[in-house]
């Protein structure tokens, strides 16, 4: 493994690189095609999930304290910050926080092999500060982060098993498993980048969130969650990504205003998912939807809802074990459409008339079509004074947080 001190030797440690890599060194010549032959074999050996102590900081956790050897590593009973640029490894079980607490241009990399963390109230992982944070799970091994009861944070900030304030990546060929009993399972209040792993998260709000963009590059992902993947924009280059929800498998909304338009974006890999009944979608964007490669198999009343356009540019779409050619728009938006079947309270089917189907409509009807001078205000007054029942309707970012909750 090339760790972080031969960068700081300069020319002659990259001249030695260059001649066993293979690249031709001229005087003169930019360095930079060595610098990114470097970057590309680190990032390799990162996403492998090999590890190696030598020049890491290695922290043995002892379920209400922790051993440290190496630098960059404060403890105060159960809570452990890491406080510097480096490569941290993690092992064993821990009641109790890491804290990434590091410089803004820090780069840290904690590997979890065989890591164990759960805190009561609180996040697991809380990132606080660097400039970028990844998360390396190990070649062979089994991790678990869980989150205990509710989200303690005085400010109502603070509500992922896992939460960074920066970018954050996962990556490794280890396993993790994610448990949030009252919130979100891994947040980003950046961009969230998942490279490789085999992922599975259980929580009660949101699976993955991200405030800017959320993007899913391979690995394995299982979701089961309010909702699956959750951020302005979210894309899947690859992997398996199954999702099970109870309200959106995958929502993009506006998290940032700074960030455009909200949107997904599936261009490989295999993203299925399964919705519970009633007012849920499987694919919703506040925005737009682009499917352009890969298989998107998804068990759903509404399978798409989004505000503006989708496209569909390759790959295979598969609703309710029927395969399409169209993004089909369930709800709203510039594209029109209609969500049919009645749920709670008559828009479940309860209360629909014996036989009814909702495409057994007259012949030539259109929704537009209302008798001459009709006025949504003429409708009979509602018994509760208008208010519309709860959960009725659509709302603009259904399931999702405000940008004062991530």
């Amino acid at each position: 493994m090339i760790h972080r001190e031969y960068f700081k030797k300069g020319l002659t440690v990259m001249g030695m690189l260059a001649l066993v890599l293979g690249i031709s060194v001229c005087t003169g010549c930019n360095n930079q095609s060595i610098k990114e032959t470097i970057a590309t074999i680190t990032a390799e050996e990162a996403k492998s999930g090999v590890v190696s102590e030598e020049g890491s900081t290695v922290i043995e956790l002892n379920t209400d304290s922790a051993q440290v050897s190496g630098d960059g590593v404060q403890t105060d009973g159960n809570t452990v910050t890491v406080k510097a640029d480096g490569t941290y490894i993690l092992r064993g079980s821990l009641n109790g926080c890491v804290i990434v607490e590091a410089a803004e241009d820090a780069e840290v990399n904690l590997v979890l092999d065989g890591a164990e963390i759960t805190n009561e109230g609180d996040a697991a992982i809380y990132v606080k500060s660097a400039d970028r944070v990844t998360i390396t799970l190990a070649a062979g091994s089994s991790n678990i982060l869980a989150s205990a009861g509710d989200f303690t944070d005085p400010e109502g900030k603070i509500n992922g098993t896992v939460y960074s304030k920066e970018d954050l990546t996962v990556n490794g060929s280890g396993s993790l498993t994610v448990t949030s009993e009252k919130g979100h399972g891994i947040v980003s209040k950046d961009d969230l980048i998942i490279e490789d792993g085999s992922i599975t998260v259980d929580a009660a709000k949101d699976g993955l969130h991200a405030k800017e963009t959320l993007t899913v590059e391979g690995g394995s992902i299982n979701i089961k969650a309010a909702e699956g993947l959750e951020s302005t924009g979210v894309v899947i280059n690859d992997g398996e990504v199954t999702i099970e929800a109870s309200d959106d498998g995958i929502n993009a909304s506006q998290k940032d205003e700074n960030a455009g338009t909200p949107y997904v974006e599936i261009n490989g890999g295999t993203v299925t998912i399964t919705m519970a009944s009633g007012d849920t979608d499987g694919i919703d964007a506040n925005g737009n939807i682009y499917i352009n490669g890969g298989t998107v198999n998804i068990t759903a009343r509404s399978p798409f809802d989004y505000d503006k356009e989708a496209v569909h540019n390759g790959g295979t779409i598969i609703v309710n074990g029927e395969e399409i050619d169209e993004i089909t728009n369930q709800f709203g938006g510039e594209g029109g459409g209609f969500k049919g079947g009645f749920e709670q309270g008559g828009r479940n089917g309860e209360n629909a008339p014996e036989g009814f189907e909702p495409g057994n409509l007259p012949e030539g009807f259109e929704p537009g079509n209302m008798p001459e001078g009709f006025e949504k205000g003429d409708r009979p007054e509602r018994p509760d004074g208008g208010n519309r029942p709860e959960g009725g309707g659509k709302r603009e970012n259904r399931g999702g947080e405000t940008d004062d909750t991530i």
